[in-house]
Order: structure tokens, then C-alpha cells, then sequence
């Protein structure tokens, strides 16, 4: 057990070749078996550790509005923040933390349960339009990543990327479909 306590920890960072003296390599806790004492887990941050009787709560999403695009991306964000806080899954969804290669199953588990979890919470706050483009992706982080590009705006590369679209609005409309339906499509 670790000093604090039952903890186990999962990492964003994994390492190939990684030896006991690299840097960012620290010895496996001292409280593992005489078998497993050689191996070497990473160190780097960002990681997370989840209490032994951890329980997953349950996440009332009734005061958060959906993410229907830029115009409430900041609030959500700022949010959803908040609630994968409050959850402790902020380090799998945001940071895209990971079980280090070394991880116990019971690490494991406790990680896809986490996963799951904040995969869950996602899928609820979003609109329907945006639920069909991210339908594609895997985990969370994945999610989080391609919301935060596509509707976060805060540098020179947003900026050209919304003008690109703007610009190439008159390529993309399809008479056939209804205004709407098209401004729907530009605005996610």
C-alpha cells in the first residue's frame, strides 16, 4: 500500500526503452511482490490515483446545457470542467491520462470503469447534431480533443480555420437540402 493509503496509479506517458535511470522512471511501489519488484513504473504527470474503495457517484446533468457549438462552447467547457472534477476523471477526459503499461488489472479495470463513465456524461451534453460527429471516436480524450479544436476559439489557427469555413460556405450548399439544415451544419 502506498503511504497515503490504497492508491493505484495510471499515467498519460508511456515510454518505450525506458530503463531504470531515465529521469522520468521511479522503482514500483515497495508494497508489490518480491516478483514484480524489478519492474519500473513511469512517474510523469499528469496521473491519477483512485482510492481503493472508490464507488463512481451518479452526475445529475440537468443544469448543463447542451454544446450546440461555438456560441456556448466556453460555459460548457468550463462546466463539463467542473463535473469531470468532481467525478475525478478530469485527468482521463482532458489530459488523456492512461494505465502505464505497467498497471495492475485491478488499475485496469478501475481506469475503463472512469472511461466509461465520462464517455457516458458526454454523450448527454451534447447536441445531436454534434453527437453524430464525434460518434466516431473512442474514448473521451478523443471526444474532449476534437470539440476543443473544432469550437474553441483562442488563437491566429481558429481564426483562419473559421474562416476557411466561412468562405467556403457557397462550395459546400446543396440545393437540395434546406437552409437550416445548411446553417445547422456550419455552425457545428
Amino acid at each position: 500500500m502506498s503511504p497515503a493509503g490504497s492508491h493505484q496509479l495510471f499515467n498519460t506517458n508511456t515510454m518505450t526503452g525506458a530503463t531504470p535511470t531515465d529521469p522520468m522512471i521511479g522503482p514500483a511501489p515497495a508494497d508489490q511482490d518480491s516478483a514484480s519488484e524489478s519492474r519500473f513504473r513511469l512517474v510523469r504527470a499528469p496521473a491519477f490515483s483512485v482510492p481503493k474503495d472508490f464507488k463512481q457517484g451518479v452526475v445529475k446533468l440537468d443544469n448543463i446545457d447542451p454544446l450546440i457549438g461555438q456560441s456556448n462552447y466556453e460555459d460548457w467547457s468550463d462546466q463539463m470542467h467542473m463535473v469531470f472534477r468532481a467525478m475525478g476523471t478530469q485527468s482521463i477526459v482532458i489530459e488523456g491520462a492512461q494505465p502505464s503499461q505497467y498497471a495492475l488489472s485491478a488499475e485496469r479495470e478501475a481506469y475503463t470503469t472512469m472511461s466509461q463513465s465520462a464517455f457516458l456524461v458526454l454523450i448527454q451534453v451534447l447536441s445531436k447534431l454534434i453527437l453524430k460527429k464525434v460518434a466516431k471516436y473512442q474514448t473521451p480524450h478523443e471526444i474532449w480533443s476534437y470539440l476543443k479544436q473544432t469550437y474553441h476559439v483562442d488563437n491566429a489557427f481558429s481564426f483562419i480555420h473559421q474562416m476557411h469555413a466561412l468562405f467556403g460556405l457557397s462550395q459546400t450548399f446543396n440545393t437540395t437540402e434546406s437552409i437550416s439544415d445548411f446553417l445547422d451544419r456550419f455552425e457545428t
